[in-house]
Order: structure tokens, then C-alpha cells, then sequence
């Protein structure tokens, strides 16, 4: 199973009424990027941060990208920065994903993950 990481630092909103007849948005990177990511990557990644104080609920993390509530992912995103900046640079040897989110957060990129 895999769901998708989001960086970027601004996200478009494009709405739209969904199948059910409702209004419904989906949040789009401007300038950076979507990526397909495994859950066990995903799972990797916060046992490894986990393990420097970082707690799993400092991620955020959602369902979907459908009506994400982009205030929410913000407001974590400034508990998460904090955090990083406590553990600092990562060893080379640290799992990828950890350097890829660190590296965006620093880079100043907002950084979700969903489920779908």
C-alpha cells in the first residue's frame, strides 16, 4: 500500500462537486511536488525520528488531499519545523525519506502525508 507525501511551499486549491454533489477541493503543490510513497517508508521514517524525540503526532498526516485542511497542516508543519530543528542535521546514514522531509522543511517547504 502507498499514499502520497506533499512539499511545497505554496499550495493551489482547485474545487470542484464531487460525485456526491457536493463542493469539494483538492490541494495542489505549486512548487514542489507530490510523490507516491510506500507506508512502510512512510512508517520507516517515523519510528527513525521517533527514536530522536520526535513524536508522531507532530506529523501531518490525513486521509486524503480531498478538503485537506491546509490551516491544520500549517499549524503542524511549525510543530514539526521545531522539532527538526532540535534534532538538527541528519547522519548519512539516516533512511532517505528522513533527509528528503528534513531537507524540505528546512528549505522552508509545508510537508503532509496522506493515506491515499
Amino acid at each position: 500500500m502507498s499514499g502520497t507525501l506533499f512539499h511545497s511551499k505554496a499550495f493551489d486549491v482547485s474545487y470542484y462537486i464531487g460525485n456526491d454533489g457536493q463542493p469539494h477541493f483538492e490541494v495542489l503543490p505549486v512548487d514542489g511536488d507530490s510523490i507516491s510513497l510506500t507506508h512502510f517508508s512512510w512508517k520507516e521514517m517515523l519510528e527513525y525520528f521517533r527514536a530522536l524525540g520526535v513524536p508522531a503526532d507532530a506529523w501531518p498526516t490525513y486521509d486524503s488531499y480531498i478538503d485537506l485542511p491546509l490551516a491544520d497542516a500549517r499549524s503542524r508543519n511549525k510543530v514539526l519545523s521545531a522539532h527538526l530543528q532540535r534534532v538538527g542535521e541528519l547522519p548519512e546514514e539516516a533512511p532517505y525519506w528522513a533527509k528528503f522531509v528534513s531537507a524540505a522543511v528546512q528549505r522552508g517547504e509545508l510537508v503532509f502525508f496522506t493515506h491515499e
